[in-house]
């Protein structure tokens, strides 16, 4: 009997992703080795959300267990001087 090991369950975060969750969003900030920085966004013109920290298996695991949207991707470009 031979396992197929090539399909990936997993969701790779990136920076700048907003994620649908039933009636909010979650927008990625920052992702490091082992933590993930995000905002909870009830409306998606919201401004003044505070950042929160959470592990990033955690963050992928609440992503996967409701049901999240992946509905954009914004990039944020940065420049160094």
């Amino acid at each position: 009997m031979k396992l197929n090991n090539n399909v990936k369950q997993t969701t790779e975060l990136e920076i700048g992703q907003l994620w649908k969750v039933g009636d909010f969003h979650i927008e990625i900030v920052q992702i490091g080795k082992t933590l993930c920085h995000y905002r909870h966004l009830r409306n998606l013109g919201q401004k003044g959300i505070p950042v929160k920290l959470e592990q990033l298996q955690v963050v992928k695991k609440y992503l996967k267990t409701n049901k999240a949207e992946l509905v954009g991707n914004k990039k944020k470009k940065t420049t160094r001087k």
